[in-house]
């Protein structure tokens, strides 16, 4: 798109002598290229502030560096629009949108846990710069220069739209996925448009003047400023998620803390009065013991190991939460007592039989297991469903711990003797 020589000095030259000549006013396509550079920096702080929210986040840190290329590729846009351009800069220009992309890419396969095509992305930088070059042996206004000016483009933009919809779950993510594609077309149609539009001018400072040049830069503020809003808008969303499931989530175990677990709880029993929820508490037990006789780094391995093997053990469909300190529970939804039973004497034989790191071999950790359930179409508020179960815990503590037991072996122990076995006693 830009010839070089001493011919086109001459012109540029030429060109900002006339443009100082009508009062310095500043092409309408340079004004827009200005407020693009205003967003970039916006957009790119607000990542900045993203990237450090969440530290944990690997793909912020890729988009970042992506919106400073961007940055500076507009940067020497309007550089071009105002100076003498020389091929270093036209180069250095296209090299920096092509690495902004690169690295937003990157970004993209790290949000959405896809492989990065490493081999491709450079393939496609180290091809594009090639290209670029190739280019510049054609005229400025013939189609074939503008061609392989924005292919490159087209096809990174390309990769990451196909990044982000072969692993898009969500509404939002789609959303963004597509407009990448529309934007990958929109390069690959520049090119007709220069064409349709009267060409791109003599130079690099007369394109700013043209009607293409006012046409292609309003694409690309379209484009540029929907995709980053979309992209900034799914970083904020799982940064959200995350907070809220931190907010959730007891910080030792991973497990719901007590306020989640009692929402969903109540959430499961509200909606699933037709189905049957059996309710289990666990209760480590001697904890205090553990904890005064090997120290807290060992009584938090206990936590931390026996709510991994509550994970492994539930289905998925299942709540488990720590209630506080050695107490756990987990609601079975569609799961009767005797199903329920068989459960936590699983776990129960499981707990016991696990070596904890820090302790000593013979030492084994149990826990005490209450078992609650409701059949279904018979519905109950959590706190007495909760206060059921905590009864049969009780009797499996009273009884000598590491047992399970359920409300029925707490109604057999509160039922009143028959006569004659009253009068043994």
């Amino acid at each position: 798109m830009r010839r070089s020589g001493l011919a086109l000095k001459v012109c540029c030259r030429t060109q900002c002598i006339r443009t100082r000549q009508r009062g310095g006013a500043m092409p309408s396509a340079a004004f827009i290229l200005a407020i693009n550079l205003a967003v970039a920096g916006m957009f790119t702080a607000a990542l900045i502030a993203v990237a450090a929210a969440d530290r944990t986040k690997i793909a912020p840190r890729w988009f970042v560096p992506g919106f400073l290329a961007v940055g500076l590729n507009l940067a020497f846009e309007y550089t071009l629009a105002s100076a003498v351009p020389t091929e270093w800069m036209q180069l250095v220009t296209f090299v920096a949108f092509l690495a902004a992309l690169f690295f937003i890419n990157i970004g993209l396969c790290h949000l959405y846990d896809h492989p990065v095509p490493k081999l491709l992305l450079s393939g496609i930088l180290a091809g594009g710069i090639v290209l670029c070059l190739v280019s510049q042996a054609f005229p400025r206004e013939s189609l074939w220069r503008l061609i392989l000016y924005q292919t490159p483009d087209a096809t990174m933009q390309a990769v990451g739209a196909w990044v982000v919809l072969s692993r898009a779950n969500k509404p939002l993510d789609r959303l963004f996925g597509t407009v990448q594609a529309a934007s990958a077309v929109q390069f690959l149609s520049k090119p007709f448009l220069a064409a349709h539009l009267g060409g791109a001018g003599s130079g690099p400072t007369h394109f700013f003047e043209t009607d293409y040049a006012n046409a292609s830069q309003s694409l690309g503020t379209v484009f540029g400023v929907a995709i980053a809003l979309l992209l900034l808008s799914i970083l904020v969303r799982d940064l959200l998620g995350t907070a809220i499931t931190n907010a959730r989530r007891d910080g030792m175990s991973g497990l719901l803390n007590h306020t989640a677990f009692n929402a969903a709880l109540a959430d499961l029993l509200g909606r699933g009065r037709s189905r049957p929820v059996a309710f289990v508490l666990c209760d480590l037990d001697h904890f205090k013991a553990i904890n005064d006789l090997h120290g807290h780094a060992i009584g938090d391995r206990v936590i931390t190991d026996f709510a991994a093997l509550l994970s492994e053990a539930t289905p998925a469909s299942c709540l488990v939460g720590r209630l506080g300190g050695e107490e756990f529970a987990v609601a079975l939804p569609d799961i009767g007592r005797d199903d329920a039973r068989v459960y936590a004497e699983s776990l129960r034989l499981a707990l016991k039989h696990a070596r904890i790191d820090g302790l000593p071999a013979s030492h084994s950790v149990t826990a005490s297991f209450g078992i609650a359930a409701v059949p279904a179409n018979a519905g109950i508020e959590p706190l007495a469903l909760t206060r059921r179960a905590d009864a049969a815990l009780y009797l499996a503590k009273r009884a000598g711990r590491d047992q399970v037991k359920s409300e029925l072996d707490v109604a057999v122990a509160e039922a009143p003797l028959p006569p004659r076995q009253a009068l043994a006693s």
